[in-house]
């Protein structure tokens, strides 16, 4: 592909990503924010000393939970948009991206992706 359609297919990935990245962050402060009440009013109803390691192992679900769904929609964006390299399969979004651009290879193994690399400056 050439260095154009690449960059093309970059910017398209970075708009999608941005739309959807903002309700995933609000979905993790509001659950941040809304554990502390919880926690506090499950204490009136149960034992503390339970509802506090009930409330640790939730929480830690919870963030391990937001953490996968960001991973699984980075690897998305970069499939639906074929940013990933064809011969390893790694994303091609962010810094691995400006690689391409600048040296025409993948960063990971060395693969051409770019037929037509971004001209050195200077």
């Amino acid at each position: 592909m050439s260095r154009q359609e690449f960059t093309a297919r970059q910017v398209q990935a970075a708009r999608q990503g941005s739309r959807v990245d903002v309700p995933g962050m609000v979905v993790l402060i509001a659950g941040i924010i809304l554990f502390v009440p919880a926690v506090r009013l499950l204490c009136t109803c149960y034992p503390p000393g339970k509802v506090y390691c009930g409330a640790a192992v939730a929480m830690l679900i919870f963030l391990v939970g937001n953490y996968l769904l960001a991973a699984w929609a980075h690897i998305r964006r970069a499939r639906v948009h074929r940013l990933t390299c064809p011969s390893c399969g790694c994303s091609l979004l962010g810094a691995r991206g400006a690689y391409v651009v600048a040296t025409g290879h993948c960063k990971a193994c060395d693969a051409l992706i770019v037929s037509t690399p971004q001209p050195a400056l200077g």
